[in-house]
């Protein structure tokens, strides 16, 4: 009995062990997603709005683990200038003097659940990832 119970413990202790080397990279105490893990791409909806093209940004988390607080550099102007609405609660200006974002209000982004938005420019967007912090 008492190795049965020495067997379950050393399982669970494994399991955990092999949990923690899937979030966190090898002798380092922080996880392994990197910004690169953040992915944006935009693409034209086709579709008009007051005389400008519609732009469908995706955003996207690569990573296993979730991520928050997902900070962009943006172009406040361009974005506030938008000829349509743009959903304020999945990109919203953090800082128009430095150009910061915050995306789907700083909540958990998930692998494999994109957060998107539209706007409505001449010009196409550029989102670069500023921070993200690991949630693993």
């Amino acid at each position: 009995m008492a190795s049965s119970k020495a067997a379950s413990t050393l399982m669970i202790l494994l399991s955990v062990a092999a949990l923690l080397l899937t979030c966190y990279a090898a002798g380092n105490d922080e996880p392994s997603c990197r910004l690169e893990d953040i992915r944006f791409t935009t693409a034209a909806t086709g579709r008009v709005v007051r005389g400008q093209p519609e732009h469908k940004v995706t955003v996207e988390n690569l990573c296993s683990c979730p991520q928050q607080g997902v900070v962009v550099y943006c172009d406040a102007d361009a974005l506030a200038a938008s000829a349509g609405p743009v959903d304020r609660t999945k990109i919203r200006v953090l800082d128009k003097k430095g150009g910061l974002c915050l995306v789907d209000s700083g909540l958990e982004m998930f692998k494999g659940k994109p957060v998107t938005f539209t706007y409505a420019s001449r010009k196409t967007l550029e989102f670069t990832l500023y921070d993200a912090t690991p949630r693993c």
